[in-house]
């Protein structure tokens, strides 16, 4: 008798720890962040394609120089994509595309258009830049192109794109909240 006590006990315990670990909320688990460029490529085709399901921000973004129009997609609280057009009028354009990794950016596209086209620069230069990013925030690859050859970023330019990149983040996240609530 004391013995199918014990095992009822056992399976009720047994029973009681699996509805409750089901029932529990889970903890967001972080994902990894991509970080070869097979990974890197992969992770963006399949951000890409999941882009219909994420739910969409449209904002603007201004400051003394630029204007910029974007678009963030969420899944849930996390951004995964945002995507920027910019410009200062006639002079210049960009777009820029953010990929994130639950928050966190792990890889830049951008491409534009720099110059007056006026007589000291009668030819706008066009630009390509490309940087992945590590959790930390370091670049870890990065490619740029000037009027289709090959250019070295800048100093600080990667930081100015994090920089950037949180601002557009906090923007898009303030107006996520907003529309919750």
């Amino acid at each position: 008798m004391t013995r199918m006590i014990s095992r009822s006990i056992l399976i009720a315990t047994v029973a009681a720890l699996l509805l409750a670990a089901c029932a529990a909320p889970r903890p967001h688990a972080p994902r990894e962040l991509p970080a070869t460029p097979e990974a890197i490529r992969a992770a963006v085709t399949a951000t890409t394609a999941a882009l219909p399901h994420y739910h969409q921000i449209t904002g603007r973004w201004q400051n003394e120089q630029t204007t910029s129009t974007y678009h963030a997609y969420f899944s849930g609280p996390h951004l995964e994509y945002e995507t920027e057009s910019a410009g200062d009028g006639d002079k210049s354009y960009a777009v820029n595309k953010y990929y994130y990794v639950d928050g966190v950016l792990y890889y830049f596209h951008g491409q534009g258009s720099v110059g007056s086209g006026d007589s000291f620069n009668p030819q706008p230069a066009e630009i390509d830049v490309q940087i992945a990013f590590d959790a930390a925030g370091r670049v870890t690859r990065s490619v740029k192109t000037l009027n289709g050859r090959s250019a070295a970023l800048e100093k600080g330019e990667a930081a100015a794109i994090l920089e950037h990149a949180g601002e557009l983040r906090r923007d898009a996240t303030a107006t996520l909240a907003n529309q919750a609530g």
